[in-house]
């Protein structure tokens, strides 16, 4: 029977969820995907995932945590899991992973070790690289009998009991890998990058490498250092659309070698850190937090989630700790040696009102005695990513206009919508100026006939305060107050 008159049909919602499409960070390093229950661990080489918690990293890449000291770059997925979704953490959008393809060597023969039951569970010490896939028990079924898992630290394999029948005593076999401090990145690993959005369904916007930064690529010198491939990705955009910076970690134990480190990221796109940070004896990249930093910042908008016009500098480091070396050796710093570091582009840390805060809008071009000769939209760090979120929103939001008829009123409609949207841009402070125009002197005849339309948009970001200063001064005015206490 037709349907007539007027209806009203409830359907299911779809369900709520964080925004961070513009604003995700992707980690490149490596992780232990031995750890894996699956057998074929080694094909998590070279992919990229979205991770949402320590559980789920646990499930996709695997998850080892050091009782102390620094991840080695085996582990090196692991601290940004750690800083993301580990204690006291503040919020739980995703990041995305890409692990470096490479080659892991494994152990030629079985290890087999006595591991003694109680109450059902029987602890192998495997120090993180046992590969799970591979643990045997001596007359069990695995699956049946027993299951086996890392503990909650990445350092143990666990095994239990399933029906009681183990006993007190176990002879299990495995396998571990070797020669972790040998493994390297390699070129196809960058290659990812271009796909990223088809592998994990997202675009990152900053790109980290924490711990990799001055290796070379497949560990030989005469390739780029890994740092220098991502200033690559930068300058190219990802997939040849999508622009991205990113946030670097410097290495020197001192300050005095830090002037000549920063020469090798002498860019406007490149944000570098120093020094390291020291939270419950483990030893933290400060470029892993600024990252952390950043979506907290980008997302904690409720009017603009992921809009970048706020910088990561001046937020309270929510992990308690101080600030080290790459040792671990503790690393004192007043206000002034932190301002003296930003002078010459280097993001810090400052301590203020009981706390370590973030301290450096600028870039790794940024030098204050060259100040005039440095281009406004690449003074800092806001202008920096503000003109890039135009150019990456702008895309996405006219994609589908591509290859489709675009007559004349498509073209007023595209420049009055996106004028619409910019000043919503400005607005609510996120630019202070911003215009969108088809200009005749951009477009010609010949290119419009080719299907070629070019808008123009012009920008300005609203600049993060600097300097707040009070000139306070004495006055005798207060005094007559005196002279008239007789009237």
């Amino acid at each position: 029977m037709a349907e007539r008159g007027i209806h009203a049909v409830q359907i299911a919602g779809a369900p709520i969820k964080v925004d961070s499409a513009k604003c995700t960070p992707l980690y490149i390093g490596m992780a232990p995907v031995w750890q894996l229950a699956d057998e074929n661990w080694k094909d998590k080489l070279g992919q990229a995932f979205m991770v949402s918690g320590v559980d789920d990293a646990r499930e996709k890449i695997g998850y080892y945590q050091p009782e102390s000291g620094a991840w080695a770059k085996a582990y090196s997925l692991c601290e940004p899991v750690f800083v993301h979704f580990g204690d006291n953490q503040r919020l739980s959008a995703p990041i995305m992973v890409l692990i470096g393809k490479c080659d892991i060597s494994e152990s030629s023969s079985e290890n087999t070790e006595t591991v003694t039951i109680s109450g059902g569970v029987g602890y192998l010490d495997v120090k993180g690289l046992g590969i799970l896939s591979s643990v045997s028990v001596e007359g069990s079924v695995r699956g049946t009998d027993y299951n086996v898992s890392y503990d909650e630290y990445g350092r143990w394999i666990v095994i239990r009991d399933l029906t009681g029948a183990l006993g007190k005593s176990i002879s299990v076999k495995y396998k571990t890998v070797e020669n972790l401090s040998a493994v390297s990145v390699s070129e196809a690993t960058f290659d990812v990058v271009d796909l990223i959005e088809q592998k994990v369904g997202d675009i990152p916007t900053t790109l980290l490498c924490p711990g990799w930064e001055t290796e070379h690529i497949g560990g030989l010198e005469s390739n780029k250092t890994v740092a220098e491939r991502l200033m690559d990705i930068n300058r190219d955009q990802i997939d040849n659309h999508w622009y991205t910076t990113s946030i670097f970690q410097l290495v020197s134990s001192t300050r005095a070698e830090i002037e000549a480190e920063i020469l090798k990221y002498n860019y406007p796109k490149a944000k570098v850190c120093w020094p390291y940070y020291l939270s419950g004896g483990l030893i933290l990249h400060l470029a892993v937090i600024y990252a952390y930093e950043r979506l907290i910042v980008d997302l904690r908008h409720t009017d603009a989630k992921g809009i970048p016009y706020e910088s990561e500098s001046n937020e309270e480091i929510y992990l308690k700790g101080c600030l080290c070396d790459a040792a671990g050796k503790v690393i004192e710093q007043t206000d002034k040696q932190a301002d003296n570091l930003n002078d010459i582009g280097v993001a810090t840390a400052k301590f203020v009102r009981g706390a370590w805060r973030t301290a450096g809008v600028i870039m790794s071009n940024y030098y204050a005695d060259n100040v005039e000769n440095i281009a406004a939209d690449e003074l800092n760090d806001v202008a920096v990513r503000m003109k890039d979120y135009v150019c990456n929103d702008f895309q996405s939001a006219y994609m589908d206009d591509v290859d489709k008829p675009i007559p004349p009123r498509r073209v007023k409609e595209i420049r009055d919508d996106y004028g619409i949207a910019l000043g919503g841009l400005v607005s609510m402070g996120a630019l202070l100026f911003a215009e969108i125009a088809y200009n005749v002197s951009d477009n010609t005849a010949a290119g419009n006939a080719n299907g070629a339309f070019v808008f123009a948009i012009r920008e300005t970001n609203t600049p993060p305060g600097s300097l707040i200063k009070a000139k306070v001064s004495y006055t005798p005015d207060g005094l007559d107050a005196y002279t008239e206490v007789s009237s």
